[in-house]
């Protein structure tokens, strides 16, 4: 498990391990370099929470590598991908493209245009009720008013 939305084996799961390992060797030594892939980590972390954490609240900071959603993994490991590749100017059209549509993906998220299946926007909402006595009634007596739903992020 990770505090972050991506590992080194899912990014090297979608580009070979020698690719991404050239792209992160910053001192030659043939190997991802740890500080790095740190970097590309909290990069892609930083750019998803705030796409889209004003939709689903904290809910999303509890998330790691083993619980976020699919699609925020998927997005993760390309944003992470494409920081590596920046370093030593390696971004070929392709990284380029999975780039900007994992950034028009997270627009889509935090517009409400693309859900994301395993999380409920009702998660971030919650049920009011309270009670007053309205001058709407002859009785004195408190009526129960419920407002749902209210958006609080948690």
């Amino acid at each position: 498990m990770s505090a972050y939305f991506s590992t080194q084996d899912s990014i090297e799961a979608k580009v070979s391990a020698m690719r991404i390992k050239g792209w992160g060797d910053r001192n030659g030594d043939s190997a991802l370099d740890p500080t790095t892939l740190a970097q590309a980590l909290v990069y892609a972390k930083a750019k998803i929470l705030g796409m889209v954490q004003t939709r689903y609240g904290a809910q999303i900071h509890e998330w790691d590598s083993d619980t976020v959603p699919d699609i925020l993994r998927e997005i993760s490991d390309t944003l992470t991908i494409w920081y590596i590749a920046t370093g030593l100017n390696s971004v070929n059209d392709l990284i380029k493209t999975q780039y900007q549509e994992a950034l028009a993906s997270l627009k889509d998220i935090r517009e409400y245009n693309m859900d994301i299946p395993e999380v409920s926007d009702s998660d971030n909402y919650m049920t009011v009720t309270d009670t007053f006595d309205s001058d709407f009634d002859d009785d004195d007596e408190e009526d129960e008013v419920t407002i749902n739903p209210v958006f609080f992020p948690r």
